[in-house]
């Protein structure tokens, strides 16, 4: 905020957007669909109508629905992106609707609104975020699960043709990790996460790094049962994708790519066997976001930065 401040007014921020991530949210999707007698050029009044129509199907779970939008479009059942002007005789559109607790919204508002005055902020879904970059980076894999591990909480996203099937938060986020180390060796969070670090880097000596990786195996049980809890709820209605997407912090990013890779969630997935795990690592979106020299990357936020800049294209 202190560089932003001492941009030239033209350099400072226009526009605020700010992502809202498990367990802060919940999303539901809906659908509509139009058939015509013949073709006719579609209009954005066309695809507004069937956006309305499929939101109004969705009741929000929490008090506050602070996005609705649509994030497929069909045309004579083709995915589009740019609908508008083309001839089609039949029109279909997805809607994801995210919503939160009417305190956390207000929060949220009060916090980037008094951050950068004169700027009405907008928030979005982390959901929404993903589909949105990685359903076109993902051409080849159609049917994928993106893990969202934040701070204190996990949101498994399931997608299938471009579609949104399941989005369930797990009590569980990276911290969990740092907790354990910070009370096993009684020191601060700070120097936890040091440790972890080098443990995952194997940059610091055989004993130490035995160490971190023997209290890093004590905590994985954690992880596995409420992952595990999660992925059979959603089973129960439409087995996972075994394509996995893992967003979370650089640093410790390998330890749950490793995780999720080698413990056995067959039972869960299409194809009945283990996940194929993959994470979102910043090169893979560098034509929309380049992290500056001396600036720590961040896949969350080059996520977040190439929304931005796909929404404005």
């Amino acid at each position: 905020l202190e560089l932003h401040a001492s941009l030239a007014p033209h350099a400072r921020v226009a526009k605020v957007t700010g992502v809202l991530h498990a367990p802060w949210i919940t999303v539901a999707t809906s659908e509509e669909a139009q058939l015509y007698e013949k073709d006719i050029t579609i209009t954005k009044a066309h695809i507004d109508d069937l956006a309305q129509k499929a939101t109004a199907k969705v009741t929000p779970t929490t008090g506050e629905a602070f996005e609705k939008v649509v994030v497929r479009t069909e045309l004579n059942g083709y995915p589009t992106g740019h609908p508008i002007g083309k001839a089609a005789h039949r029109a279909h559109v997805v809607t994801l609707t995210g919503s939160t607790e009417k305190t956390v919204f207000a929060a949220i508002q009060d916090a980037l609104t008094k951050s950068l005055p004169g700027r009405a902020p907008v928030l979005r879904s982390s959901p929404n975020i993903t589909i949105t970059v990685l359903n076109p980076l993902a051409r080849r894999t159609p049917h994928y699960s993106a893990l969202d591990i934040t701070s204190e909480a996990s949101g498994i996203l399931v997608v299938s043709s471009g579609k949104v099937q399941s989005f369930v938060t797990i009590p569980i986020g990276w911290r969990s990790l740092i907790r354990e180390l910070a009370k096993k060796y009684v020191t601060t969070p700070e120097e936890a996460t040091s440790r972890l670090r080098m443990a995952i880097e194997e940059s610091c000596t055989g004993t130490d790094c035995m160490s971190v990786l023997s209290s890093l195996s004590d905590v994985a049980p954690q992880y596995t049962k409420l992952y595990a809890e999660s992925f059979a709820k959603i089973a129960e209605k439409e087995r996972m994708p075994s394509t996995m997407i893992v967003t979370a912090p650089p640093d410790i990013a390998p330890w749950f790519v490793e995780l999720l890779a080698r413990l056995d969630f067959a039972p869960f997935t299409d194809t009945g066997n283990p996940f194929v795990v993959q994470r979102v690592q910043e090169q893979h979106i560098t034509d929309f976001a380049i992290f500056a020299p001396g600036v720590q990357p961040d896949a969350g936020i080059a996520l977040d930065a190439a929304f931005v800049h796909m929404r404005r294209a």
